[in-house]
């Protein structure tokens, strides 16, 4: 299928990445046909957003659409792809997780593949798609090559072909450079919460951490008690600590430790 039949899509999920991806193609001048979700409420409100049809049940999906992009929770996908897959054989299916293997449209569709969207996604945040690295797998170069076309449609930043087990380990890194980070933050914030310092005094600092790995890598930008292995300041912070806390501590100063003695 060449780029200019395909018009329209049928948007499978009202989460993170829906929300985000819906509005870029609806930019780009794709035609959304209908919203699904499990949630009438979710599914009404992105819907609502897009200008088209709101529907709860898998039996209200448009037949019509020419992309049906499946963007739910990963343990969903398998469910969601048998249930839609019959709906046009000659539409292309894709799915946007890093972690599920293309494998998954095997023997339920003729045309498939993955469009995976490197970002972390929230939903009522406003963000630019077109800046949005898109890593693609499709089921054959025909389609991938479509894949890449609709892509580049939505996004002007690199468009990477990249296959299953390649995805897999993207996805791995990008939870330790996004979702494992974040998660710091908010310990960071519930231990300045007790002596009621703001978290905003850490901004600073955050910033030139993130400024520095655009310069150099992330083991020569590493700093810090671990680095040094200075122990009294260690077990200072973990006399400080206990619980899940004090072992998060513990296993990131010793994995800190433990690589600046390999990294040359």
């Amino acid at each position: 299928m060449i780029l200019c039949f395909m018009k329209s899509f049928a948007m499978v999920g009202a989460g993170n990445v829906a929300w985000h991806m819906s509005q870029a193609l609806v930019k780009a001048g794709f035609a959304p046909l209908c919203v699904y979700s499990r949630s009438a409420e979710k599914a009404r409100e992105l819907a609502g957003v897009l200008g088209t049809t709101a529907v709860s049940t898998f039996g209200g999906i448009t037949d019509k659409a020419d992309v049906y992009i499946i963007a739910v929770k990963d343990d969903s996908i398998p469910e969601v792809i048998s249930a839609v897959a019959q709906f046009n054989k000659k539409s292309l299916y894709l799915h946007t997780a890093g972690s599920v293997s293309i494998d998954v449209f095997k023997g339920k569709t003729a045309r498939y593949g993955v469009l995976y969207p490197l970002q972390s996604f929230t939903k009522g945040r406003s963000l630019d798609f077109s800046r949005i690295p898109l890593f693609i797998e499709g089921d054959s170069s025909e389609t991938t090559d479509d894949i890449r076309l609709l892509a580049q449609k939505i996004s002007v930043a690199k468009v990477t072909e990249l296959n299953s087990e390649k995805r897999k380990l993207m996805h791995l890194a990008a939870v330790f450079a996004s979702n494992f980070v974040n998660h710091c933050y908010a310990c960071a914030a519930d231990i300045l919460n007790s002596s009621g310092v703001p978290f905003q005094a850490l901004l600073p600092l955050i910033e030139e951490t993130c400024d520095k790995v655009h310069e150099m890598s992330p083991a020569r930008a590493q700093t810090g008690p671990a680095l040094r292995y200075d122990k009294k300041v260690l077990e200072t912070h973990e006399s400080m600590l206990d619980g899940t806390l004090l072992d998060v501590y513990r296993i990131m100063s010793r994995s800190i430790h433990e690589k600046s003695l390999v990294e040359p």
